[in-house]
């Protein structure tokens, strides 16, 4: 399924980062960020390298270099693809999925 832009900015600014990714790993408040273990299952992490802005809605490990938005995030940690992740974070907020054309 083909989701138009406007949709897709709907679902990424109904779901907040902090929130989903704080359901994979314990984040807690740094400043402007929050930080934590990178939960990363390729990358063992022993103390917090992982920085996530609520503000501009981005994370970015800084031991194994992964980084980017909400969408990427659950590309990459639970191997969805970009409409998967689109779906997902669209139920996850009670976000109706447009009718196909």
């Amino acid at each position: 399924m083909r989701f138009n832009q406007e949709f897709i900015e709907k679902v990424r600014q109904s779901n907040n980062i902090v929130d989903v990714i704080a359901q994979y790993t314990e984040l807690k408040r740094a400043g402007g960020n929050f930080m934590g273990r990178c939960p990363f299952p390729d990358h063992s992490d022993k103390s917090p390298s992982f920085s996530v802005s609520e503000d501009r809605q981005l994370y970015h490990c800084f031991g194994c270099k992964k980084g980017g938005t909400i969408f990427t995030f659950l590309e990459t940690f639970q191997g969805l693809s970009f409409p998967e992740a689109i779906e997902f974070l669209a139920k996850r907020a009670s976000i109706p999925l447009p009718e196909p054309e």
